[in-house]
């Protein structure tokens, strides 16, 4: 028997059910925990979005595709074989490899886009990353944003401006119709197949059928690297096949 999952994008960011803008008065109290991170609000997630910066970091972990989406596709770790699953999230919230997207690290902030006004910095109020109790507070007695808080909206900061560098590449790639469709099977030693369909790679042997002019774009734009870690990075998919499941 097999079983089949499909890709279906969300339409919202991925974990944040209440994002809103951050208030020094309303969240004055809310810490940032200074322990090991929880990473158990990603369990349901078996796709993580991926930056074009993480791809050569995060090649030897997790496989990177590309979803493809009303907007046009979208970078991913993947991180699960079923629907609804991770396999890297381990039972105590901890993350199973060494190296941890940026998407994960960035929450539970967000920069909000309003046309015509400077990106917001929001917060996820139905987070389960923040405390009241334990961590560094996000503003001081002063009200003016602690050293933990400064930190994290300058990551969230550096994840849009990767973000905007991310569409960029998949917008070239695009252009120059260098994606695929494929389809992914694995299967453990005595049990089904997970086929997963939906999902779209960068094709190699259109990659080297391009013209000199357009191989020399990707090479002046400096997204060779990345190309060639996706590649590699497919490597790591039967690797999630024999990751215990928390």
């Amino acid at each position: 028997m097999s079983k089949t999952t499909t890709t279906s994008p969300a339409d919202n960011p991925l974990f944040y059910a209440n994002p809103v803008p951050l208030d020094r008065e309303k969240h004055r109290e809310l810490k940032l925990g200074s322990g090991e991170p929880d990473y158990g609000y990603a369990r349901g997630a078996h796709f993580i979005p991926a930056l074009i910066d993480e791809f050569s970091a995060a090649s030897r972990e997790m496989p990177i595709l590309f979803v493809p989406g009303a907007k046009g596709p979208t970078a991913v770790f993947m991180v699960g074989l079923e629907t609804g699953r991770s396999r890297l999230v381990k039972a105590d919230g901890s993350w199973a490899r060494p190296y941890v997207p940026a998407y994960l690290r960035r929450y539970p902030f967000i920069l909000g886009e309003v046309e015509g006004q400077d990106p917001l910095v929001m917060i996820d109020e139905e987070n389960s990353v923040l405390s009241l109790t334990e961590g560094e507070a996000l503003f001081g007695e002063d009200g003016e944003p602690s050293a933990a808080l400064n930190n994290a909206i300058g990551f969230t900061n550096e994840f849009f401006a990767a973000g905007k560098r991310t569409e960029a590449f998949i917008e070239l790639l695009t252009s120059l119709d260098l994606f695929r469709q494929i389809t992914i099977e694995t299967r453990a030693a005595g049990a089904e197949v997970q086929t997963i369909h939906g999902l779209l790679a960068v094709d190699e042997g259109k990659l080297y059928e391009l013209s000199d002019a357009d191989f020399l774009k990707l090479r002046d734009e400096r997204v060779l690297s990345p190309i060639f870690a996706h590649f590699f990075s497919l490597t790591q998919i039967d690797r999630l096949r024999d990751e215990v499941q928390a």
